[in-house]
């Protein structure tokens, strides 16, 4: 029997068509782990055909694995830790690959090939589109066939005349958007992660993809690791060291990206756990378990919106380096209702930081669009931001510290929601696939530890911002309840409307005077005169004591007032849709 001959994969002798081929013509350099996982995944090479070194490296991304059955080499599935180049040459570069040299001589005069990028969101597919439109741009040969640029794809004239599509898509319910194509290939970017109003499509999508792939094509399923649930999980457990029905590698970022050691051990030191799932490549296991389950998202979706009287809340989670900064404003009802009225998320670019002073601005501008004057958030950042948003006159409230104010958080909002409390609209899709991820542990001594996945869409931060909005009105709720012997007045055009509902659940009908509710956080009540002074400061022309009401009510909580000798906070609570 002749001696298989043991390949280097860091050679130059990288035949014609091959991806290595494609890699080294683009002038790209891959670490060595990403070498030989794309040489065994995408150029066919066995492990036991490489040099010992390589040998070894692939043990440590496949398994004890020696030949790839052919069988399996249809669907390539690759659990990665964060920042580890999969979008770029396992997804992106790979399905240029496949648009470039998969056969298509044998479509029906008509039928057109496609090369297609779902992920989470267009917006995360777009990120990955990217980095297949700007190889292909960038190869000698390649960039004098690129035709049909758009915003969601491109096409490539192969030698024949046909053009094949790379095309990026949004994962959805039942993969109905992925249907009808002959596919030159397909990649499932943080297929771990799609979800769509709480049902995991991973395997849906496959299903809907699978069939339609072409000879020579390939299916990936590319992920950072979450829960121990979903098709990618279960390709995985199944075909890690023993590929069957797909070849599966298991790559922590630093086998793949040695790059990342420094930015990897900062992490291992704030949080050693979070880092070992984000990554160190392992599912999360042990009890984990979804904190917001899919029917309880669901329902939120399919309440009414509230009517009439409102008073608004508003809290963010600001970041500036990796992950986004996110503002979620709620509102809360007459009946005790809250609904998510306003919500918008700013993720940083690749290699650069958010401004503060600009994140800030464009939140305030919505804040004071709505009448809010406050907004609740962590101590990240704390001391920037109060000052970039003092100058908008928006007051930072700090929220409940600690794990106890964590817990407190995540739990009012799940209660709130399985009570039917909370409406979520259709329209905001991110925030419902950030409560959908948001993983609960419990740990030593009883408690929970949340977890949310870091990934190129984000790191829940405007889940983050809606639970603590979330709580932020559910608290204020209680304690004016505690504080009013059961009712808060709210200033509406109509008139005072009690936050509270009555003994059968109604809200009580608005009352025929217009009256003013002030709140304080510390101190004596302010005095008849004080509250008269502030809201003439606050409402101007639009602020009219009826002579025939009593004085303006003092309860406690929030707005910083300067007007009196002695140093304490009052706030007006007003209708926003009442000009101030």
């Amino acid at each position: 029997m002749a001696r298989r001959r043991k390949t280097s994969v860091g050679d130059a002798r990288a035949p014609r068509g091959s991806y290595a081929r494609l890699v080294r013509d683009l002038g790209a350099e891959l670490h060595p782990a990403q070498r030989v996982l794309t040489s065994v995944a995408f150029d066919g090479v066995d492990p036991a055909d490489l040099d010992e070194d390589d040998r070894a490296i692939a043990r440590e991304l496949f398994g004890q694995v020696d030949a790839v059955p052919e069988a399996a080499r249809g669907v390539f599935v690759a659990v990665c830790g964060a920042r580890a180049g999969k979008s770029r040459f396992l997804c992106g570069t790979r399905l240029l690959h496949l648009a470039a040299t998969v056969p298509v001589d044998r479509l029906a005069p008509g039928e057109s090939a496609y090369a297609l990028i779902v992920a989470p969101d267009l917006r995360l597919a777009r990120q990955t589109m990217s980095f297949a439109l700007g190889a292909a741009k960038s190869h000698p040969q390649l960039k004098r066939r690129v035709v049909d640029v758009t915003a969601n794809g491109f096409g490539l004239k192969r030698r024949g005349g046909q053009v094949v599509t790379v095309e990026c898509l949004p994962a959805s319910r039942g993969g109905s958007a992925v249907r009808g194509r002959s596919l030159v290939g397909a990649a499932l970017d943080e297929s771990c992660f799609f979800r769509d109003v709480g049902v995991v499509t991973d395997a849906d999508v496959y299903k809907a993809l699978a069939p339609r792939v072409m000879k020579g094509g390939q299916l990936i399923l590319a992920s950072t690791p979450w829960t121990e649930a979903g098709l990618t999980y279960e390709l995985h457990r199944d075909n890690h060291g023993l590929p069957t029905t797909a070849l599966v590698c298991n790559a922590p970022t630093l086998l793949l990206n040695p790059d990342m050691a420094a930015e990897v051990e900062r992490e291992r030191q704030r949080d050693p756990e979070s880092a070992e799932h984000e990554y160190g490549c392992a599912f999360l296991a042990g009890g984990a378990s979804e904190f917001f389950d899919a029917a309880t998202v669901r329902a939120a979706t399919e309440l009414p919106p509230i009517d009439g009287a409102r008073v608004y809340f508003a809290a963010a989670d600001f970041a500036f380096v990796r992950d986004s900064s996110a503002l979620a404003i709620v509102a809360l009802g007459a009946d005790g209702r809250v609904e998510l009225v306003s919500w918008d998320e700013v993720q940083p670019k690749p290699g650069k930081r958010l401004v503060p002073s600009e994140v800030c601005d464009r939140f305030a501008r919505e804040l004071r669009r709505l009448g809010v004057v406050q907004v609740m958030a962590d101590h990240h950042y704390s001391e920037s931001v109060r000052e970039h948003l003092a100058r908008s006159g928006v007051v930072l409230v700090p929220a409940p510290g600690g794990n106890s104010g964590k817990d407190a958080v995540h739990t009012t909002a799940q209660a709130a929601m399985r009570e039917g409390k909370v409406r979520i609209p259709p329209a905001a899709g991110p925030l419902m696939r950030q409560l959908r991820s948001i993983v609960a542990e419990p740990t030593a001594g009883g408690r929970m530890t949340y977890r949310t996945p870091r990934t190129r869409a984000g790191h829940g931060d405007l889940a983050s911002a809606f639970l603590l909005a979330t709580w932020y009105a559910d608290a204020s709720r209680r304690d004016a309840d505690a504080r009013t012997g059961g009712s808060a007045k709210v200033f509406t055009p109509e008139g005072t409307v009690d936050l509270m509902a009555d003994d059968e659940g109604e809200a009580p009908e608005a009352a025929k005077e217009t009256r003013v509710t002030f709140v304080a956080h510390d101190g004596p009540d302010p005095s008849h005169d004080e509250c008269e002074r502030l809201a003439r400061e606050l409402l101007g022309d639009d602020y009219t004591p009826a002579p025939s009401a009593p004085p303006p009510e003092p309860v406690r909580r929030q707005r910083p007032f300067r007007g009196s000798s002695h140093k304490r906070s009052v706030t007006i609570r007003v209708d926003p849709g009442a000009e101030r």
